[in-house]
């Protein structure tokens, strides 16, 4: 084993530990935890990194035949049923409240937050997901967003 994967395997072997050692270790020093906040999204992109590398070319690409049914489920799933939400919640003049907001970044977004959802993530939904916050991570570094 080299000197570079060592740290990855003992992290790998210890990841359910590491995760609470670290969150605690934000909770109890929130000094430490506003230190690490500006390289937070880099974070995220190296663990997707990392998380992608377990899938094999052949699966990331997927079956072109599922394509238009996945493309309909993203459809209704992140853009219709948002906008649908927050049509609702305009109808009843309650669109300014932060809990519209709430409402419409949780149906919009995917449950990508934790490590048994990237699990059950199939292969080429996996690569696309990387692709995506890898491509608007660079356009909001960019554009100042």
């Amino acid at each position: 084993m080299s000197a570079t994967l060592a740290p990855l395997l003992f992290a790998a072997r210890h990841s359910r530990t590491i995760l609470i050692a670290s969150l605690a270790t934000g909770i109890a020093l929130p000094e430490l935890a506003q230190l690490a906040r500006p390289w937070l999204a880099e974070g995220v992109a190296a663990a997707l990194f990392f998380a992608a590398l377990r899938v094999p070319p052949r699966a990331a690409i997927g079956d072109p035949c599922a394509l238009p049914w996945t493309l309909a489920l993203v459809g209704v799933l992140q853009v219709a049923l948002p906008v649908a939400s927050l049509l609702a919640l305009a109808a009843f003049g309650w669109l300014d409240t932060l809990a519209a907001l709430a409402l419409a970044v949780m149906l919009a977004a995917p449950p990508i937050a934790g490590s048994p959802n990237l699990t059950c993530v199939d292969a080429p939904c996996l690569a696309s997901l990387i692709f995506g916050l890898s491509a608007g991570s660079s356009i909001g570094r960019v554009s100042g967003l």
